[in-house]
């Protein structure tokens, strides 16, 4: 994972913790604009609030190569880049 890498997951993280009132076209849009910026190929993206989770969403290829869809189940490896 390089730094623009964690730089943008800190920053999504901070930017929708602490109020999740931002509606999920918002959210939506946000991470796709992100993950283009930074050249991140996909991503999977799950919203808790007390304990539940409320939403979830897969984005981009898992495989590049193979064009297969990141879903909510994609496994990552730690420090993938």
């Amino acid at each position: 994972m390089t730094i623009g890498h964690r730089v943008f997951l800190v920053t999504f993280l901070v930017s929708f913790s602490g109020s999740i009132s931002a509606d999920a076209d918002t959210i939506d849009d946000y991470l796709r604009s992100q993950m283009q910026r930074l050249h991140i190929p996909c991503a999977s993206l799950a919203i808790v609030r007390d304990g539940r989770v409320i939403e979830t969403q897969g984005y981009g290829f898992a495989s590049l190569e193979l064009k297969a869809p990141a879903t909510t189940e994609t496994v990552y490896e730690i420090g993938s880049n």
